[in-house]
Parts: C-alpha cells; structure tokens; sequence
C-alpha cells in the first residue's frame, strides 16, 4: 500500500511548525530580556510537547481497541478520533482485507478437515494415531468396532487388547505385520501397518489395522474350490475308463467271443492300475488334509536351520552347490515344532536342490534376521525358477510344474506355517534366482 498523508500526518505538522514558531520566539524574547513574553512562549512550547504523549497514547488505545475487535468477533469498529482518524480508517480497511482472507483459508481448511475426516471415516480400515507418550489422538469408528472399545492411551487398553497394543507398539517404523488374536475365544487376523510422522516438533505414529479373517476365509474358500476341482478331475479321470471298460465287459459277457478273454485280462489289468493310482491320490489327500496340531517350544531358529543343512551336507557335496548361511552368533527364539518346522525346511531345501540340476551356477544362501517382533529365514537359489503363471498357483494342493510331483509338498509347508501363525512367500525369476520368505513370531 502506497503512502498516504492523513489526519494525523497533517495535525503533527501543524503542532511542529507552532512548537518550532513558540521556541524561537521564546529564544528571541529572551535575547530582548522580555521576559514575561519569553516565559509565556516557553511555556506554549511545553503545553504543545506535553500533549504529543497524551495524543499519541489515545491514538494507540483506538488501534488497540479496533484490532481487539477483529480478535473477539471479526466485526469492524468505528475509530472514535474525529478528525485525526485517517490513518486508522486506512488500517481498517486493510484489517477488513485481511479478515475476508483469513475467513477464506478458515472455510477451505475446514471444508479440508470434513472431506478427510469423511474419507477416514468411509476406509475399510481401522485407523490410530498415537505419540511417543503413547496418548492416542486420533481413531475412527472402524477401530472402535475392531476392538470394542476406545482408548485414551495404547498402554492403558483392556486385557482382550494388551497384546494388540503392545504389538503396535513394538512394530518397526514402515513396516507390516499380521497379528493373530484368539483371546476370549475370538479368532481374528489383523494386518497391521505404522508410520511415524513430525508434527509441533513431536514424533507421532499412523497405524492402520485391518481385519483379513474375512478375506483369509474367502481366499480359502477359493482354494477348497480349486482343490474340489482338482478332486473331481482326478477322480474322474480314474473312474471314467473303468466305467467305460465295465459295460463294454458286461456287453461281452451276454455274448462271450473268442477274444472276451483277452480283453477281459486287459481290463482288469486297467482297472488294477487306475484304482491303485486313485489309492495313492487318496493317499496324497489324506496326507494333506490330516496334519497334527504342532507342539510350540521356544526353539533357536538357527539351530534347526543348521541341523536340516547338515542333512543335506552329501547331496549338496555330491552335485556341486555352494551353501552361505548368514545368520547372527544368537538368533531369537521362536515358538516352533521343531520336526514339523525341520520338514518345512527340508521341502525347501530339497525344491532347491531339484530346480539346480541343470543350473551352471549352482548357490544356495540362507539368511536368518531377526527382527523386534518376528524373525525372518530367506532361501534363495540360483536354479531354474517358477514362471510367472505358475507362482500365484504353487501353494494350491496338487499343483505341480515337475513331471513327477505329487503338488503337496509346497501345500503342507503353508499349512505347517499357518500353524504356527507365521507367513511364508515365493518371489522367482526363472533362470535366475527364486526366493522363498518366512516369517514368524518372535516368542517372549
């Protein structure tokens, strides 16, 4: 804003110009030695210098008082100054100015906060934000119903959610987990996430919790369908000719000729090896779907790791595989069964093995990190790899790319991970290197 001369600007002047005329002549009359005359322009001086405070301080009181106007209720205010109030009408108007901005950036923040609460609100998600001193700012109604109650502080949850919280607590910064809850006879999977933030120079923490129980049994539901399939197509594949062969013998034997014999040895031959072959597939079956509960013992995971190498020590000698463990001197423990989790490992290893045969370079490394709340065993090698259509399918019962697989072996390792509420993943690039991830629960 340019400058402007105002009220205020010229009654100054004017007050100077008289205080500058009273002082010279005050000067002059004494020179003249009239001295009444020289006292009474004295004193006009000091009368003029006198009131300057006494203007300016009420000049300050209107600007306080008009400002004060705008703090309180956004009103303006009249200046109560009469002639003198130029330069505050001009500061109104530019407070007027202001204001309307101000009104503006309050309205879109605000109209900023509903959308995100909304949005928040409508996330199929649960969601909690929290500080280093554990006090909970923010959570949405999706939590609320999750855990059946709403908190003040994470430390301060109920019996069902302490270990919850303390999950959340001990969950690394940008990193994910699935906690399992089976407390008062629930059985919930939660998924969940956290990320911190810097807000008024304080850590806080997002996390975001979702219940994939619901999603964990539709996918499952997915994968019984697909092994019904399975099912039905080996089933039939069994008893379709044996069917078939059946009223073709019974035709023959109303008319017996002389090649009923022949053909008869034949059929039953058939029929032997097809229902031997269904035997063995219920077998497989059975295998699979009867698996004993694991008995959980807190277990080094670096022990077994090394016992299950040392298994394979000969065959991994015989054919020319270089095997790295990397693994700290201590890992944590784990609640494992030690010979159900040893047979998860030696599918594995033997699946590496099997996938190098043809492999020029032939290298197996098997890390172990262990992590606050879980540990992680990755084994990666160098064989022919999983095809990209193949992988999404490798957990699903009697799936097999080998000519000779059964397609359980991968099955029963995800079902014994279950088990003891851990994960496990397969990443592949084929011909180069195909990764195997487990991850489960440290116990404490």
């Amino acid at each position: 804003m340019a400058y402007k001369i105002g009220s205020i600007s010229k009654v100054t002047f004017v007050v100077n110009l008289f205080m500058c005329i009273c002082a010279g002549a005050s000067a002059y009359f004494f020179a003249q030695k009239d001295y009444f005359s020289a006292w009474v322009s004295l004193l006009a001086t000091a009368i003029l210098i006198s009131g300057i405070p006494i203007y300016i301080k009420r000049m300050i009181s209107n600007i306080t008082s008009l400002v004060n106007s705008y703090n309180q209720n956004w009103k303006s205010k009249e200046v109560e100054l009469p002639g003198f109030a130029d330069e505050l009408i001009e500061l109104n108007r530019e407070l007027i100015s202001m204001k309307a901005r101000i009104e503006d950036t309050c309205k879109t923040n605000a109209m900023s906060a509903v959308i995100i609460e909304k949005i928040i609100e409508h996330l199929p998600f649960a969601v909690l934000v929290y500080d280093e001193q554990a006090k909970v700012y923010y959570s949405n109604d999706i939590l609320v119903n999750l855990i059946g109650e709403k908190v003040d502080y994470i430390t301060a949850a109920s019996l069902r959610n302490r270990e919850l919280m303390r999950k959340i607590s001990l969950l690394e910064d940008g990193k994910q987990i699935v906690f399992s809850d089976n407390s008062q006879d629930l059985s919930r999977e939660f998924l969940l996430s956290k990320n911190s933030f810097s807000f008024d120079n304080n850590t806080h923490f997002l996390v975001t919790m979702k219940d994939i129980k619901s999603e964990m049994d539709t996918q499952e539901s997915v994968s019984w369908q697909k092994l019904i399939r399975v099912l039905n197509h080996e089933i039939a594949n069994s008893l379709t000719p044996i069917a078939s062969l059946s009223d073709t013998l019974l035709i023959q034997m109303d008319n017996p000729t002389e090649s009923f014999k022949s053909n008869l040895s034949s059929s039953l031959k058939l029929f032997s090896k097809r229902t031997k072959g269904l035997m063995k597939f219920v077998k497989r079956y059975r295998q699979l779907a009867v698996i004993e509960k694991p008995e959980l013992k807190p277990t080094e995971l670096k022990v077994i790791i090394k016992d299950t190498i040392s298994l394979f020590e000969k065959e991994f000698e015989d054919k020319e595989i270089s095997v790295s463990l990397n693994a700290t001197e201590s890992s944590a423990f784990v609640n494992v069964d030690q010979a159900m989790f040893q047979q998860v490992l030696i599918n594995l290893m033997k699946n590496s093995i099997e996938s190098m045969n043809q492999s020029v370079r032939k290298k197996l490394f098997i890390n172990l990190v262990e992590q606050e709340t879980d540990s992680v065993i990755t084994i990666l090698d160098t064989g022919s790899g999983i095809s990209p259509d193949a992988l999404p399918n490798i957990f699903i019962p009697f799936f097999t790319t080998k000519k000779d697989g059964s397609g359980i072996g991968l099955a029963i390792t995800k079902q014994i991970i279950r088990l003891h509420r851990g994960d496990i993943t397969a990443t592949s690039i084929p011909n180069e290197e195909t990764v195997f991830k487990i991850t489960l629960p440290n116990s404490y």
